[in-house]
Protein backbone atom coordinates (compact mmCIF):
# COMPACT_ATOMS: atom_id res chain seq x y z
CA UNK A 1 0.00 0.00 0.00
CA UNK A 2 1.41 3.37 -0.99
CA UNK A 3 1.67 6.11 1.59
CA UNK A 4 0.34 9.55 0.62
CA UNK A 5 2.94 12.14 -0.33
CA UNK A 6 3.44 14.67 2.43
CA UNK A 7 4.83 18.06 1.52
CA UNK A 8 6.52 20.58 3.78
CA UNK A 9 5.15 24.11 4.20
CA UNK A 10 7.31 25.62 1.44
CA UNK A 11 6.38 22.93 -1.07
CA UNK A 12 2.72 23.20 -0.10
CA UNK A 13 2.86 26.96 -0.69
CA UNK A 14 4.52 26.47 -4.08
CA UNK A 15 1.93 23.89 -5.13
CA UNK A 16 -0.93 26.12 -3.96
CA UNK A 17 0.53 29.06 -5.87
CA UNK A 18 0.87 26.97 -9.01
CA UNK A 19 -2.70 25.73 -8.67
CA UNK A 20 -4.06 29.26 -8.17
CA UNK A 21 -2.18 30.62 -11.16
CA UNK A 22 -3.10 27.72 -13.44
CA UNK A 23 -6.75 27.64 -12.34
CA UNK A 24 -7.09 31.41 -12.63
CA UNK A 25 -5.49 31.51 -16.08
CA UNK A 26 -7.57 28.58 -17.30
CA UNK A 27 -10.80 30.14 -16.04
CA UNK A 28 -9.89 33.51 -17.59
CA UNK A 29 -9.56 31.88 -21.02
CA UNK A 30 -13.00 30.24 -20.93
CA UNK A 31 -15.82 31.95 -22.82
CA UNK A 32 -18.21 33.88 -20.59
CA UNK A 33 -20.94 31.27 -21.10
CA UNK A 34 -18.70 28.50 -19.72
CA UNK A 35 -17.29 30.32 -16.69
CA UNK A 36 -18.38 29.01 -13.34
CA UNK A 37 -20.96 31.21 -11.75
CA UNK A 38 -20.98 29.90 -8.20
CA UNK A 39 -18.28 28.89 -5.75
CA UNK A 40 -20.08 25.60 -5.24
CA UNK A 41 -19.47 24.73 -8.89
CA UNK A 42 -15.71 25.29 -8.54
CA UNK A 43 -13.56 22.19 -8.68
CA UNK A 44 -11.30 21.49 -5.73
CA UNK A 45 -9.22 18.87 -7.47
CA UNK A 46 -6.07 19.81 -9.37
CA UNK A 47 -5.75 19.05 -13.07
CA UNK A 48 -4.52 15.57 -14.00
CA UNK A 49 -0.76 15.04 -14.10
CA UNK A 50 0.63 14.74 -17.60
CA UNK A 51 3.19 12.23 -18.74
CA UNK A 52 6.71 13.54 -19.18
CA UNK A 53 7.19 15.21 -22.53
CA UNK A 54 3.45 15.44 -23.18
CA UNK A 55 2.38 18.56 -25.06
CA UNK A 56 -1.36 18.06 -24.77
CA UNK A 57 -3.36 20.40 -22.55
CA UNK A 58 -0.37 22.28 -21.18
CA UNK A 59 -1.50 24.92 -18.69
CA UNK A 60 -1.42 28.46 -20.02
CA UNK A 61 1.43 30.73 -19.04
CA UNK A 62 0.40 33.16 -16.33
CA UNK A 63 1.39 36.79 -16.67
CA UNK A 64 1.88 39.44 -14.02
CA UNK A 65 -0.46 42.44 -14.07
CA UNK A 66 0.28 44.92 -16.83
CA UNK A 67 3.03 47.39 -16.12
CA UNK A 68 4.76 45.02 -13.70
CA UNK A 69 8.31 44.12 -14.57
CA UNK A 70 9.21 40.53 -13.85
CA UNK A 71 12.87 40.03 -13.00
CA UNK A 72 14.54 37.33 -15.10
CA UNK A 73 14.83 33.94 -13.48
CA UNK A 74 18.25 33.07 -12.10
CA UNK A 75 20.44 30.82 -14.26
CA UNK A 76 19.70 27.13 -13.86
CA UNK A 77 21.90 26.00 -11.00
CA UNK A 78 19.33 23.48 -9.87
CA UNK A 79 20.37 21.03 -7.22
CA UNK A 80 17.79 18.43 -6.29
CA UNK A 81 16.75 17.90 -2.72
CA UNK A 82 14.67 15.06 -1.41
CA UNK A 83 11.55 15.83 0.61
CA UNK A 84 11.78 15.23 4.35
CA UNK A 85 12.34 11.59 5.33
CA UNK A 86 12.56 10.36 1.71
CA UNK A 87 16.33 9.84 1.96
CA UNK A 88 15.84 6.95 4.34
CA UNK A 89 13.39 5.01 2.17
CA UNK A 90 14.07 5.64 -1.54
CA UNK A 91 16.44 3.70 -3.78
CA UNK A 92 19.15 5.40 -5.85
CA UNK A 93 16.98 5.01 -8.96
CA UNK A 94 14.00 6.63 -7.23
CA UNK A 95 16.27 9.40 -5.94
CA UNK A 96 17.40 10.22 -9.49
CA UNK A 97 13.80 10.11 -10.73
CA UNK A 98 12.75 12.56 -8.00
CA UNK A 99 15.64 14.87 -8.92
CA UNK A 100 14.60 14.73 -12.58
CA UNK A 101 11.00 15.60 -11.69
CA UNK A 102 12.18 18.49 -9.53
CA UNK A 103 14.38 19.66 -12.40
CA UNK A 104 11.42 19.65 -14.78
CA UNK A 105 9.48 22.02 -12.52
CA UNK A 106 12.32 24.20 -11.23
CA UNK A 107 12.19 26.76 -14.06
CA UNK A 108 8.39 27.14 -13.89
CA UNK A 109 8.50 27.49 -10.11
CA UNK A 110 11.29 30.09 -10.35
CA UNK A 111 9.24 32.06 -12.89
CA UNK A 112 6.13 31.92 -10.69
CA UNK A 113 8.14 32.99 -7.63
CA UNK A 114 9.44 35.97 -9.61
CA UNK A 115 5.86 36.83 -10.66
CA UNK A 116 4.68 36.52 -7.06
CA UNK A 117 7.50 38.80 -5.90
CA UNK A 118 6.60 41.38 -8.57
CA UNK A 119 2.90 41.33 -7.65
CA UNK A 120 3.76 41.58 -3.95
CA UNK A 121 5.99 44.58 -4.65
CA UNK A 122 3.20 46.22 -6.65
CA UNK A 123 0.72 45.59 -3.83
CA UNK A 124 3.10 46.95 -1.20
CA UNK A 125 3.69 50.06 -3.33
CA UNK A 126 -0.04 50.74 -3.51
CA UNK A 127 -0.40 50.21 0.23
CA UNK A 128 2.56 52.50 0.87
CA UNK A 129 0.97 55.22 -1.29
CA UNK A 130 -2.00 55.39 1.10
CA UNK A 131 0.14 56.80 3.93
CA UNK A 132 0.85 60.47 4.47
CA UNK A 133 4.49 61.68 4.75
CA UNK A 134 4.09 61.91 8.55
CA UNK A 135 2.80 58.32 8.67
CA UNK A 136 5.77 57.19 6.55
CA UNK A 137 8.10 58.76 9.11
CA UNK A 138 6.22 57.05 11.95
CA UNK A 139 6.41 53.67 10.23
CA UNK A 140 10.14 54.13 9.56
CA UNK A 141 10.68 55.01 13.23
CA UNK A 142 8.71 51.93 14.38
CA UNK A 143 10.62 49.64 12.00
CA UNK A 144 13.94 50.99 13.25
CA UNK A 145 12.88 50.49 16.89
CA UNK A 146 11.89 46.89 16.12
CA UNK A 147 15.21 46.32 14.32
CA UNK A 148 17.09 47.61 17.37
CA UNK A 149 15.06 45.35 19.72
CA UNK A 150 15.86 42.29 17.58
CA UNK A 151 19.52 43.25 17.49
CA UNK A 152 19.54 43.59 21.28
CA UNK A 153 17.75 40.24 21.73
CA UNK A 154 20.35 38.49 19.53
CA UNK A 155 23.15 40.08 21.55
CA UNK A 156 21.49 38.98 24.81
CA UNK A 157 21.17 35.38 23.56
CA UNK A 158 24.85 35.21 22.65
CA UNK A 159 25.93 36.21 26.17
Amino acid sequence: MKRPLRLGPAATCAVALLWIVVAGATQAEQPASKKRSSPAAASTTPPPVQARGSTENKPPVAHAPSGTKIPPAKPATFRGRLPAYFGEVVTDEQRQTIYAIQGEYSERIATLKAQLEAVTKERDGKIDAVLTPQQHDDVDRLREAARQRRKQQRADKQQ
